[in-house]
């Protein structure tokens, strides 16, 4: 897989992310909604995907084990933009940085610049 997408970002991303040709769920299609921030780390490592959120506390390696971690992308968007703009805003980030260049980095995505650093 791709990409795993946390709850705290909308279904339709990893829909999205699907008609681009990548491999991506929500964590929701995998009935893992609601589990502690610890578990979804634990599904994106066995899954081998890149983690997709907005929480924040994922950017601290200290708080998880790095060794195995894909990758992780941090949405920082304004609260007010839509779910349709944050689809479309990750997603063309995630575009223009490449698979390649996010795996085994944090990157945080914000409204028209990115900033990426090895895990």
């Amino acid at each position: 897989m791709d990409f795993l997408v946390d709850e705290n970002l909308p279904n339709s991303l990893s829909e999205e992310l699907r008609s681009k040709g990548f491999q991506a769920r929500n964590i929701r299609e995998l009935e893992r909604k609601g589990d502690p921030d610890s578990e979804v780390f634990k599904v994106a490592v066995e899954k081998d995907a890149i983690l997709i959120t907005r929480d924040l506390e994922f950017g601290s390696p200290e708080h998880y084990d790095t060794e195995n971690y894909e990758g992780l992308v941090i949405v920082r968007l304004d609260a007010s933009i839509q779910a349709s703009g944050i689809v479309e805003k990750t997603v063309n980030g995630i575009l223009k940085i490449g698979l390649e260049n996010l795996k085994g980095s944090i990157t945080v995505l914000e409204s028209g610049r990115y900033r990426t650093r090895e895990i």
